[in-house]
């Protein structure tokens, strides 16, 4: 329903970074600044280099098959570096509050960037293992009161399967609020 609302390319890739955003639950500035070097379309794994990670811990994450679809789209229609260029000095998108405010008028829903991985990192803590949604949300995993926390080690394909029950949810959720 969100794809359709749009119809300018700044809109477009503000579109886009909201979805990738509640998919994959970055960060607003990790979404917006992200470049085609990282995305690995073989593996289907995005990179969030160190240089743009909060909590300065690079993040190497699998992607959902549509979220893959989604980029692949954008990448045959964007000549930029950026999977979501924009005009001004950074070359990327650097603010969505315009469109944002649209969807709320059109919708009645407010909300924020943060609120959209808000509802990822939910879902992630309902249907995943502690450890595994920390790792895919990019938080520190370390607590110096848990021993095992520096012993557990998440491989990509565990964050895979946890990345595809994240993205089933929100699909379902998604098509029962259109096709109640």
């Amino acid at each position: 329903a969100l794809k359709n609302n749009f119809s300018s390319t700044q809109a477009e890739a503000v579109r886009d970074a909201l979805i990738l955003i509640l998919f994959t639950g970055l960060r607003k500035n990790e979404a917006f600044s992200l470049e085609w070097s990282d995305i690995d379309f073989n593996k289907k794994t995005l990179c969030v280099q160190q240089a743009k990670a909060k909590n300065g811990e690079s993040l190497l994450l699998p992607l959902p098959n549509h979220i893959m679809e989604l980029l692949k789209e954008r990448h045959e229609n964007t000549k930029s570096i950026f999977i979501f260029p924009a005009r001004g000095k950074a070359g990327y998108l650097q603010d969505a509050r315009k469109q944002i405010v649209k969807i709320t008028e059109e919708t009645g829903v407010q909300f924020t960037l943060h609120d959209i991985r808000r509802n990822f990192i939910t879902a992630a803590c309902k249907l995943l293992p502690t450890y595994t949604a920390k790792r895919l949300i990019n938080h520190g995993t370390i607590n110096l009161n848990d021993v095992t926390d520096g012993y557990n080690v998440i491989d990509i394909e565990e964050m895979r399967h946890g990345m595809e029950l994240i993205s089933d949810y929100f699909t379902n959720a998604i098509q029962s609020s259109v096709h109640p």
